[in-house]
């Protein structure tokens, strides 16, 4: 359905607006399952999903513009899993997911009246990773671990301060374990609370740690506090009191923060 004039089209962008037919996800799905690599399997799946949705809209000579086109929610979450599932076998998951969601797949909308389509594929994981630790690598775990307690100890177990800093530390630990990014990881010290990763598919990223800033909380003062009290401007021109300042955190104390992916 071609929607470029119609003033119901949430997206006006959008000018190919339709459903894919069993046949074309049939396509889909074969070339998905026979890719050989993660070249082949971006540029034949997605040439075969755009030749369904351009037929009779535009030349073959036209480059390819994802915004122009939209098919139903279930469908593009199909199709975006099963591209992705394939990649597990180069260990290019994590790089095919975001480059489709994020600039290849073509727009989607909600159509609760299409179902989800079924395209299995086979787990192509590897049957075995490997994690290599540097020994600096380590003692970073520990002091994070340690960093940890520390803030327990400090703010109590039940704290936001502990609670966020938890949950961040064990959730990317656990995405570094379960992401697949390929049969090798490598794993070095990147600071005091950070790591680096460098995996064989090519993908490299870190694991770090952000800490808080301390700063003054009263009203019209823009102090930054050291570890030492002194305190200086947050900014060029910052207004600083000559007062008692109130840290954010305790001078002292351990140091709030999260752990965060950077790639």
């Amino acid at each position: 359905m071609d929607t470029s004039t119609n003033p119901t089209n949430p997206n006006p962008t959008v000018q190919v607006r339709r459903v894919l037919h069993p046949d074309e996800l049939h396509r889909i799905h074969t070339v998905i399952r026979d890719a050989a690599d993660t070249r082949q399997l971006l540029g034949t799946a997605l040439r075969v999903l755009y030749d369904a949705l351009s037929t009779d809209t535009e030349s073959e000579a036209r480059p390819i513009a994802p915004g122009r086109y939209a098919i139903p929610t279930s469908q593009w979450q199909a199709v975006l899993t099963a591209m992705t599932q394939r990649a597990q076998a180069w260990g290019t998951a994590a790089e095919v997911g975001l480059e489709l969601a994020l600039n290849l797949m073509p727009a989607h909308y909600d159509d609760p009246t299409v179902p989800a389509p079924h395209l299995p594929l086979p787990d192509y994981r590897p049957a075995e990773f490997q994690i290599t630790l540097t020994r600096d690598a380590v003692d970073v775990i520990a002091a994070c671990e340690a960093h940890l307690g520390q803030l327990r100890g400090c703010y109590g177990h039940a704290s936001e301060i502990y609670q966020d800093a938890l949950h961040s530390w064990h959730r990317i630990l656990a995405a570094m374990l379960t992401m697949n990014t390929g049969r090798d990881t490598q794993v070095s010290k990147d600071g005091h609370l950070s790591l680096f990763v460098r995996t064989s598919s090519g993908l490299v990223y870190g694991l770090i740690f952000h800490g808080a800033t301390r700063y003054c909380t009263s009203d019209g003062c823009d102090a930054l506090i050291a570890d030492d009290g002194t305190a200086r401007p947050a900014h060029t021109g910052a207004a600083v009191r000559d007062h008692e300042h109130t840290p954010s955190y305790p001078v002292g104390a351990p140091r709030p923060g999260t752990w965060s992916f950077h790639s």
